[in-house]
């Protein structure tokens, strides 16, 4: 168990004051000893001075009881807060999931995902809203792996994203297999293949995010690669799997900033099973969408607890809209500021 610094406090605090209580019971039984005055007397005084000590020590362990408290507290309903924001817009992305689940009802299938200028637009909480549709007759959690080449941990190119892959799946590269790179790459992405569709049960889905695909060193060499190679050959043999155990197995291409990719390389309809990939538009969000929003939230916001009607809502979305002319990152910024000045 990890024991954060408030609580390390309190269990010293603890410690002594069960020390100071042994202390004043170890007084107590010597005062029933005792029979001169002048040494009940000393008694006296040092019980009570432990008892100041105990009393001082309970107020220590009280406070710092309060503070965990408050902490966790305002933890929870920030929580909430970052939850409550996958529901302000992301209408198509909720759309392009819908239609996919209706879809999933009579077969499975597998999904590749576009989405760009992610930071600005705040694309990760159109991904958790992506995905709770998706799953949402579905019990327990989606299994989601994350590949970030913002992290220096892997190659911003087509190997390392081979070695980030492999290394999520348990898979071992050898020294043997990385002197022929054509040949390392086949047998690699066929382990990979194996692995995957090894680990699709019965009405599973699973999640896979690739981010930071902007980092990338020759960007449109690993687009061209991963699709016509790495995701055509992983679902052109595994058609089966889907239709037979109706699971579902979502691909993911996210780009923090800006990314222009060739329109030949989406799918013109939202479709199953399709070589191609789908694009999650991420629009700005409209004064409608802020109201809308605060509406069902504004109670997480104790600056607004005394906003009586509609109206009043309206007025606060139309100034937040005016001050992060609807870009979504803006507006959560401008969220978070109201959110903290009484929490």
């Amino acid at each position: 168990m990890v024991i954060e610094p408030g609580q390390t406090r309190c269990k010293y605090y603890e410690g002594l004051l069960e020390q100071k209580k042994e202390e004043l019971n170890a007084v107590l039984r010597q005062q029933g000893k005792v029979l001169a005055d002048i040494d009940k007397v000393k008694l006296d005084r040092q019980a009570e001075d432990i008892l100041k000590k105990i009393e001082d020590l309970e107020s220590q362990i009280l406070n710092i009881s309060n503070i965990d408290k408050s902490t966790s507290n305002k933890n929870n309903i920030e929580n909430q807060l970052e939850k409550a924001l996958q529901k302000i817009d992301f209408n198509k992305a909720r759309e392009i999931a819908e239609s996919l689940k209706k879809q999933y009802e009579k077969e499975g299938g597998a999904i590749l995902l576009f989405l760009h200028k992610s930071k600005k637009q705040l694309g990760k909480y159109c991904i958790e809203e992506f995905i709770d549709v998706i799953i949402s007759n579905q019990i327990g959690t989606c299994p989601r792996r994350t590949i970030n080449f913002s992290s220096t941990t892997y190659q911003p190119n087509k190997a390392g994203f081979i070695n980030a892959i492999s290394a999520w799946l348990g898979i071992t590269i050898t020294s043997e297999l990385e002197k022929d790179e054509n040949e390392d790459e086949d047998i690699l992405l066929s382990k990979i293949y194996e692995k995957i569709c090894s680990s699709l049960s019965l009405g599973d889905t699973i999640f896979f995010e690739i981010k930071s695909i902007n980092r990338l060193e020759d960007k449109e060499e690993f687009i061209t690669w991963f699709i016509e190679k790495f995701w055509k050959s992983l679902i052109s043999n595994k058609k089966f799997l889907f239709q037979q155990r109706r699971n579902r197995l979502i691909f993911a291409l996210i780009a923090e900033s800006q990314f222009l990719i060739n329109s030949s390389n989406f799918c013109q309809e939202v479709t199953l099973n399709h070589d191609k990939m789908i694009e999650i538009p991420l629009h700005n969000w409209t004064i409608e969408d802020i109201s809308n929003w605060l509406i069902l939230h504004y109670k997480l916001f104790p600056c607004f607890a005394n906003i009586q009607n509609c109206d009043e809502i309206h007025k606060e979305a139309k100034n937040i809209h005016e001050e992060s002319e609807g870009t979504p990152e803006s507006v959560y910024t401008k969220l978070k500021e109201y959110f903290h000045e009484q929490n």
